[in-house]
């Protein structure tokens, strides 16, 4: 009689079909609530820098990143969402914001929006320093 005396390859596959299985559900997941959670993550990041989404009192586009100049004269690269009054993700529109340092205007900034939400503004504004940049 021949009994196999380990059977290591078939655990390794199981593994593997199992990896394969959650990877797709997550990305279907994703799929489905990919607005939400780049809102989700766009308020964390924006709180992260002081700038916080507050739909009643007019504040609705946050930063999400942006490239600064080595001596921080400027900044470029503006990635930012903007949600409507209900508090939802704007997409596929065209949206703008004021740029501002402390509770000092420094520019306007605008771009186009895709099916993600998340604006990159290519051009750069003038700021003094690299932080306290919010939008408005």
């Amino acid at each position: 009689m021949n009994i196999p005396q380990r059977e290591e390859g078939q655990g390794l596959v199981e593994y593997a079909l199992l990896i394969a299985l959650i990877a797709i559900i997550v990305l279907v997941i994703l799929t489905l609530l990919g607005t939400q959670v780049v809102l989700v993550f766009a308020r964390a990041a924006g709180g992260l820098q002081g700038d916080n989404l507050n739909v009643a009192g007019g504040d609705t586009a946050v930063i999400v990143s942006y490239d600064a100049a080595s001596d921080c004269s400027s900044i470029s690269n503006i990635r930012f969402v903007e949600v409507d009054s209900n508090g939802a993700l704007k997409t596929n529109t065209s949206v703008s914001a004021e740029v501002y340092e402390g509770s000092v205007p420094r520019g306007s900034i605008s771009a186009s929006v895709g099916g993600n939400g998340l604006a990159t503004y290519s051009g750069s504004v003038g700021v003094s320093s690299c932080s306290g940049i919010t939008l408005r």
